[in-house]
């Protein structure tokens, strides 16, 4: 591993050089630093092709790296590099004229060679090259701070970067089979988190497309990029993406099916990778054009979706379906059945949510999706082995609120532990109090769960234990989960405040007093439950307690004998006698 900045520099110090020959020089410059290789090139573009580790596109070069140009406006492809000073400049030979060597920004030598900028690699031909020789500053060339890279590959999230982050870095970017040089560059952060959800494809929805499907992580759009996504896709693996494979490519991520590949494909393909799901396997167009499984007229399923309302189940309106079902995640079968008909054409008023235990579903997700609220557990967020639990985490909380989705709480063991009467429910009110206060919550409403068909005689136990509950939260905070039976009891007992009903175990019957309903089990790969709100407080804010009333002033004591009455009367009169008034 040769030091680059010190190459770098000594490229600076020469008197002069001979014209043209900038890759004679940036080698030389290397080999001072004790660079060697077998390998050879004619021109810098050659030397491109062959050096490892490209960080295509990436106009942030740490101090050292080499630094490309590619074919020039008239067609020629010798190339050109350069050695990267850090800060956006570089050490060039020929500048700022011929036969002298100078500093200038990436900018003003792509102005003057003329060609078209490639990247920076971490390497001259196979010679690794020292980037921290800048003293370790340009190892991140991202605006992702430190700590959430070292979170991210399981390193101490000190903010400092060290040898185990170096380490860490490398061993997760070999995992990803990315090049393991240590530099956080646009590829590994592409990788790593989510990406912008704008439309427009550059190096890092390529980077991370490439990553989902198997393909080469450069970055670069190309045959083999696209021959990886027609494979995941199931079509013609051909390397052409042709109106078949966009159709299924636009299919898959819930895009506008028009087989068109344009600025909508893109962006919903982004949000897609940020979810961090593989490709549903689409396979060749179909013949089956779905139906209508549900009591809803077609004329008014082809009008919510924008396609001519004929009545006839025709391909229009199958793929407009298919195109819906993508965009909220749901499985794309073309059939209109409860889930599509519930997300088309919700009760008036309503909020869309979902309630979820061990997912965690990006929050560009969520938006994506329109939903407006989140139902969690109160519970530990991490096994102790670090593994995901189903508890909702602060960070988690954090983003929800920076996002404005809101969030009612769900408390559960087994979902039969209201069984144990009064005195379980005082235990699991002061547990979820706990968890409650320790992410910093006020006193939301809590909703205890009977997560399964309650037999009639059970009804009364868990009525007792709803009063535990009340005598730990405050009668104003319960809530209960569970079907139409249990939910009607404990409300017709004045035990609950809120009501979480399930369609599960409730014959279609909806307890109109309920706040929240789940109406639909095992979305989104099986990972979500929809759930709406149909109440404008539905739990997702703190309540204060009402007041006792006023404590009655004493009424004065009864005379049924009219023994008062009769000694005011005879004082009345002796006041009258002897000239008093009353």
């Amino acid at each position: 591993m040769v030091n680059g900045l010190a190459a770098a520099q000594w490229l600076l110090n020469l008197d002069s050089v001979s014209p043209g020959l900038c890759l004679n020089y940036v080698w030389r410059a290397y080999a001072a630093q004790g660079a060697s290789t077998g390998m050879s090139a004619g021109t810098a573009k050659s030397a491109w092709d062959q050096s490892d580790g490209k960080h295509w596109g990436d106009r942030n070069p740490p101090a050292g790296a080499a630094v490309w140009w590619g074919t020039r406006y008239d067609g020629n492809d010798d190339g050109d590099v350069t050695i990267s000073l850090g800060g956006g400049r570089v050490a060039a030979t020929d500048y700022p004229g011929w036969r002298q060597t100078g500093s200038c920004t990436l900018d003003e030598r792509e102005q003057q060679v003329g060609r078209e900028y490639l990247g920076w690699t971490s390497s001259i031909f196979d010679c690794p090259i020292d980037l921290n020789g800048a003293g370790g500053s340009e190892w991140n060339l991202t605006d992702r701070p430190t700590t959430d890279i070292q979170r991210l590959v399981g390193a101490d999230p000190d903010g400092i970067h060290g040898p185990d982050t170096d380490a860490k870095v490398k061993a997760w970017q070999t995992a990803n089979r990315l090049v393991p040089d240590g530099i956080w560059g646009a590829i590994s952060d592409a990788v790593g988190f989510a990406i912008a959800v704008d439309g427009d494809p550059a190096v890092r929805t390529f980077a991370k497309l490439q990553h989902r499907v198997g393909a080469t992580i450069d970055g670069v759009d190309g045959p083999d990029t696209t021959g990886h996504l027609q494979a995941a896709l199931g079509v013609k693996v051909d390397g052409d993406r042709g109106p078949v494979t966009v159709t299924a490519w636009q299919t898959s991520v819930g895009a506008k099916v028009d087989g068109i590949e344009g600025e909508d494909t893109w962006a919903r393909t982004q949000a897609f990778l940020n979810t961090g799901a593989a490709f549903p396997r689409i396979g060749e167009p179909s013949t089956d054009l779905g139906r209508n499984a549900t009591d809803r007229p077609t004329k008014d399923i082809q009008a919510r979706l924008g396609v001519p309302p004929t009545g006839t189940w025709d391909r229009a309106t199958s793929d407009a379906v298919a195109t819906f079902q993508g965009a909220q995640g749901i499985d794309q079968d073309r059939i209109w059945g409860p889930a599509s008909d519930g997300l088309a054409f919700p009760p008036a008023g309503s909020l869309h949510g979902v309630d979820f235990s061990f997912a965690r579903i990006p929050v560009a997700t969520l938006l994506a999706r329109g939903v407006r609220f989140v139902a969690r557990y109160l519970w530990k967020a991490k096994y102790d082995d670090g593994r995901t639990n189903k508890g909702l985490s602060a960070d988690e909380l954090a983003q929800y609120r920076a996002a404005g989705i809101d969030v009612a709480l769900l408390y559960e063991e087994d979902g039969k532990e209201l069984l144990g009467g009064r005195a379980a429910g005082v235990r699991v009110a002061q547990a979820a109090e706990e968890f409650r206060k320790t992410l910093g919550l006020g006193a939301q409403p809590i909703y205890f769960n009977v997560d399964f068909d309650i037999a009639p005689g059970d009804v009364p136990t868990v009525l007792g234990a709803l009063d535990g509950v009340a005598s730990v939260i405050g009668a104003d905070r319960v809530g209960l989960y569970g079907g139409f039976a249990v939910i009607k009891a404990a409300f017709d007992a004045g035990k609950i405040r809120w009501g979480f009903q399930t369609y599960a175990w409730s014959g279609g019957r909806w307890d109109q007093r309920a706040q929240l309903q789940q109406w639909a089990n095992g979305q989104w790969g099986d990972s979500v439950d929809f759930t709406r709100a149909v109440a404008v407080q539905f739990g997702q804010a703190p309540v204060t307690s009402t007041p006792p009333d006023p404590e009655p002033k004493p009424e004065p004591p009864a005379d049924p004998s009219g023994i008062l009455k009769l000694l005011q009367q005879i004082l009345d009169f002796l006041k009258g006698l002897f000239g008093g008034g009353k």
